[in-house]
């Protein structure tokens, strides 16, 4: 069976989402299709990239992914199909495969632009290109002869934390719906460079500095701050059943840094 992701910041209140199901059922009949997000900030590539980083590894093979975020038509970004890691992205190529795929190149990636009539200016890029894409590769028509071959993505990267023999600087990516801040950290850059000393991890407000890394939530009372590494081992901010971006004043882009120090302070 067909499996068809969707991710966009189209909204659950309009006709767009319903459109692209209805035509991927006339023309792709059977498909199974499975809803990632449609509520992601308008034009907010970077988190659609995260989103998907964290979402398809869970998906089997053959996987193909719509991408639908700022996909207006642009000259300079063509709309592409990816083949990378037995799974299928389809995009606008304006740095977000880039970042989700943290820099590393696809197997095979393809300009699609040019699968609609020529004159014809794709304002629905997910409905009028990808269906018939999708419906293109699912017949065992090799992605290679599908478009024009794309000699290389547009780069964009995620920022990197930087690091010392004794601290990390990294910064917030974004704040999920309960208030958590998930960071750019990694819990082996942090095992790497803290090699188990104590630390500091500071935040923009000094009354929010936390010095202990908690395993869950639940290891603090309620309205208590705390941080842990999350599900895909990124270091994250959090209250226990309360908001972390609100109590701490946290947002995207917000420098954190943690400080390693050779005995207990």
């Amino acid at each position: 069976m067909a499996i068809i992701t969707l991710l966009s910041d189209f909204g659950t209140r309009h006709w767009h989402v319903a459109a692209l199901k209805g035509t991927i059922e006339r023309v792709i009949p059977g498909a199974h299709v499975v809803d990632i997000s449609h509520d992601l900030k308008f034009e907010d590539n970077t988190l659609a990239a995260l989103v998907l980083r964290y979402a398809w590894p869970h998906f089997p093979a053959n996987t193909l992914h719509f991408v639908s975020v700022d996909a207006a038509p642009h000259g300079n970004f063509p709309y592409v199909a990816a083949k990378f890691g037995g799974q299928y992205f389809l995009c606008k190529d304006d740095g977000f495969l880039s970042m989700m795929l943290n820099g590393e190149e696809p197997e095979i990636l393809m300009d699609i632009s040019n699968v609609v009539p020529p004159g014809y200016t794709p304002l629905f890029a997910a409905r009028d290109i990808y269906v018939k894409v999708a419906a293109l590769i699912l017949s065992g028509t090799p992605l290679q002869s599908i478009g024009l071959p794309r000699p290389q993505l547009t780069p964009k990267l995620l920022v990197a934390p930087t690091f010392g023999p004794d601290h990390i600087q990294g910064a917030v990516l974004y704040t999920d719906p309960w208030g958590n801040a998930c960071t750019n950290i990694t819990k082996d850059l942090f095992q790497r460079v803290g090699a188990g000393r104590p630390m500091e991890i500071l935040l923009k407000r000094p009354s929010n500095t936390l010095r202990r890394i908690h395993r869950s939530y639940a290891e603090v009372p309620d309205g208590e701050l705390l941080a842990l590494f999350n599900s895909v081992n990124h270091l994250e901010i959090a209250i226990h059943r309360g908001s972390a971006r609100q109590y701490c004043g946290l947002e995207p882009g917000d420098q954190v840094r943690i400080q390693f120090f050779a005995s207990p302070r």
